[in-house]
């Protein structure tokens, strides 16, 4: 699983990825290390029974850390955090201009469509 999540990383850009703590073939943290080092991406960490140890050792190389179960606020929340991190980092509009320009478009749009 490592091996493809490595491979899937250098072929496909993302702003940010899930990754659990415990993987079949390794560590998620490991993982997280080789992406920041070779991807540059935001990670989220999720574990359903890490120790405080992963949660400290994630943290320090993950956007953020989730404990199961995951609730779908809280994952929300941090994958559009992340995202705007990584637009930001990468130089690219932040994420709220993007959405504040798409919604005046479509204010425009509708006004001129009556």
């Amino acid at each position: 699983m490592r091996q493809r999540s490595e491979a899937k990383a250098q072929s496909q850009r993302a702003d940010a990825y899930l990754v659990d703590v415990r993987l079949p073939d390794g560590s998620g943290i490991d993982l997280v290390r080789w992406m920041k080092t070779n991807a540059g991406f935001a990670d989220l960490m999720i574990s359903g029974h890490g120790t405080i140890a992963d949660a400290v050792e994630a943290t320090r190389r993950a956007f953020d850390f989730l404990e199961k179960p995951l609730g779908r606020e809280k994952v929300l929340v941090s994958l559009k955090n992340a995202s705007r991190e990584t637009k930001l980092r990468d130089g690219e509009p932040a994420a709220a201009e993007m959405w504040a320009a798409a919604a005046a478009y479509r204010r425009k749009r509708r006004v001129s469509n009556g």
